[in-house]
C-alpha cells in the first residue's frame, strides 16, 4: 500500500488551513496560537504589528505548501511529473526556510 498520497493530502490540507490561518490573523489583527505559542505572545510588545508583519509572510509560505501539496497528489494519482516533483519540494522547503526565519525576526522585534 503507498501511503504517499495520503501524506499528501495532509499536506494540501495543512496548507489550506495554513491559508485560513493567515487570513483570519490580517483580518483580526491577532497572532494566532497555531503560530506562537501563548508565553510569546503574553510577552509581546505589539501583538498588532506582529500580526500585520507575519501574516502576508504566512500566507505567502501558505500558498506555497499548498501548491506543493496538490502537485504531488497529482504526481501520485494521476501521472508522474519527474523531476519538477523534487523541483517543487526543494521550493517548499526553501520557502519554509524563509518563513521560519521571518517568524524568528518577528518574535526577536515585536516580543
Amino acid at each position: 500500500m503507498n501511503i504517499m498520497p495520503v501524506i499528501d493530502a495532509v499536506i494540501t490540507i495543512l496548507g489550506i488551513y495554513l491559508i485560513y490561518v493567515a487570513l483570519r490573523m490580517k483580518k483580526s489583527k491577532k497572532v494566532n496560537t497555531f503560530v506562537v505559542d501563548e508565553e510569546t505572545l503574553k510577552r509581546c510588545k505589539d501583538q498588532v504589528a506582529f500580526a500585520e508583519y507575519l501574516s502576508p509572510k504566512m500566507l505567502f509560505f501558505a500558498i506555497i505548501v499548498t501548491i506543493t501539496g496538490i502537485i504531488r497528489l497529482v504526481h501520485d494519482l494521476v501521472f508522474q511529473i519527474g523531476i519538477f516533483q523534487y523541483v517543487v519540494a526543494f521550493i517548499a522547503f526553501l520557502a519554509f526556510l524563509l518563513f521560519f526565519k521571518q517568524l524568528t525576526d518577528g518574535r526577536n522585534k515585536f516580543c
